[in-house]
């Protein structure tokens, strides 16, 4: 920046015997002119970084026990949403319900037994997609992203959502737009029934200003929910 600041004033020195206007020509095109006896010196600055900037990296240390992915499990970019996922499924699907729900037995009418925390397993759409030691985050995970971050209602490229920021400053984005965004956890919601319950933990909050949401709430299994990967640190 500083050999073309100088490259500048050069030019201007040089040019002034000469000319009388300075052209900046823009990308788009347009052009503007100033006249070089009213113009006294020329600066550069840097400009300052968005507050709403998100950490850079696909996954984020926030100060917590594990590291949060970037992006929902499906996305590219913080703020698109990804693929929506039954729990315990680990492909995405047109329709969500009992009917094609793969652990629900219709003849029954109950909920298959695939364990009380499926984090990590053959039933873990985070860890079978990614790979590695990616993971969905337990219950007590999410419930510690409720509780030791900051949440704040901000606009990145364009969409609505939750900034996030951890313990040490970093931060991640949870795009909502106009839709209220359940985030599925590993962990069943009612143990005291057994691994057959028909709920999981999920963390919902709005797409409004309000207050953030809570990770104690069940959803039904069969539902397509959000994911948010984890990794161990």
């Amino acid at each position: 920046m500083r050999k073309i600041f100088a490259l500048l004033i050069i030019q201007l020195v040089s040019y002034s015997a000469w000319s009388q206007t300075m052209n900046i020509h823009y990308k788009s095109g347009q052009k503007v002119q100033y006249n070089m006896e009213n113009i006294e010196y020329v600066e550069f600055t840097e400009e300052k970084q968005s507050e709403t900037q998100v950490s850079s990296g696909e996954a984020i240390d926030l100060g917590l026990s594990v590291k949060w992915s970037s992006c929902n499990l499906g996305a590219t970019s913080p703020e698109q949403y990804g693929g929506l996922y039954a729990w315990g499924e680990t492909s995405t699907k047109n329709k969500y319900n009992r009917e094609n729900y793969l652990y629900y037995d219709s003849t029954t009418e109950s909920y298959m037994d695939i364990g009380e925390d499926i984090s990590g397993s053959e039933y873990d759409a985070a860890h079978v997609n990614l790979g590695g030691s990616w993971r969905m985050p337990t219950y007590n995970e999410m419930k510690e992203l409720r509780d030791r971050c900051t949440w704040e209602w901000v606009n990145v490229n364009g969409v609505n959502g939750w900034m996030v920021k951890g313990t040490n400053g970093n931060s991640i984005f949870f795009p909502t737009g106009e839709k209220n965004i359940h985030l599925w956890s590993s962990t069943i919601f009612n143990s005291n029934m057994g691994a057959k319950t028909g709920t999981a933990f999920a963390l919902q909050f709005s797409n409004s200003h309000n207050p953030i949401g809570y990770a104690d709430s069940g959803f039904g299994r069969e539902q397509g929910n959000y994911i948010r990967p984890v990794m161990p640190k």
